[in-house]
């Protein structure tokens, strides 16, 4: 039984105590006129209660809700950041591992080890642009060719025999929209030959090809992804490599 009597009005009202409690809170209720009026309105609403009858959902309920379904968009799932990070670092070892192994070159000892954590550029693997470029700018034989043109674009052109490469480097160019890259070119024999593409204008860019017996260098605008011919009337100039 409560230790509080009072709180047994609720249960008395709803013949919810057993005989013990009955007795005792009837006795109380005697000397208590707070839990006779609480009792009595107490057994009132029960008795109203009673005559309330369920009514099922309006038909057009169901109606309303299907209409509903295609125009509700379902929240994603909630996912714990921590846990998340923690799938991610289980998977990794096992996927780095498997793209090494699939990738080592067999070569007796001195095989080589694709890293997936390096750039998946293979230029960039064997030696990054950078250091190539530097190279060709810090050898002894390094000429340095410069020509501007009438729209003021500065074109910068380190050539050096020894290594037989060139770099391009530029100032003045405009950025291009997504769909337009500067396409590199070399002069053979009459012929201006892609050389790849100038990513960073102010930076120096090798040159791709022989330079060694390239009359000059040449800078175009061409569609993204790059031309097996150069587009002539999007030429930006081009720059003399002395060895005409």
């Amino acid at each position: 039984m409560s230790g509080d009597i009072h709180a047994l009005s609720g249960a008395y009202a709803v013949d919810a105590v057993d005989d013990v409690e009955r007795v005792a809170f009837e006795r109380h209720l005697a000397q208590c006129d707070t839990c006779t009026a609480e009792v009595e309105s107490l057994r009132a609403a029960a008795g109203q209660l009673a005559q309330i009858s369920l009514a099922g959902p309006p038909p057009s309920l169901r109606a309303s809700i299907l209409a509903e379904i295609d125009t509700v968009r379902p929240a994603p799932p909630v996912v714990s950041l921590s846990a998340h990070r923690r799938e991610r670092a289980r998977r990794r070892p096992a996927s780095l591992l498997a793209a090494a192994a699939a990738l080592v070159l067999v070569g007796g000892v001195g095989a080589t080890v694709w890293h997936p954590w390096e750039s998946s550029d293979s230029s960039q693997v064997a030696e990054a642009p950078s250091g190539a470029a530097q190279r060709v700018i810090d050898a002894a034989d390094a000429k340095t060719f410069t020509e501007t043109t009438d729209d003021g674009v500065t074109l910068t052109v380190t050539h050096s025999r020894s290594l037989d490469r060139s770099v391009l480097s530029a100032s003045g160019l405009a950025p291009l929209s997504d769909e337009q890259v500067y396409e590199l070119w070399l002069e053979q024999d009459g012929e201006l030959v892609a050389a790849g593409f100038l990513k960073d204008p102010t930076s120096a860019t090798v040159l791709q090809g022989d330079s060694t017996t390239a009359a000059l260098a040449g800078v175009t605008i061409e569609p993204a992804g790059g031309s097996t011919e150069p587009s002539m009337n999007n030429l930006i100039g081009t720059v003399p490599l002395g060895n005409a």
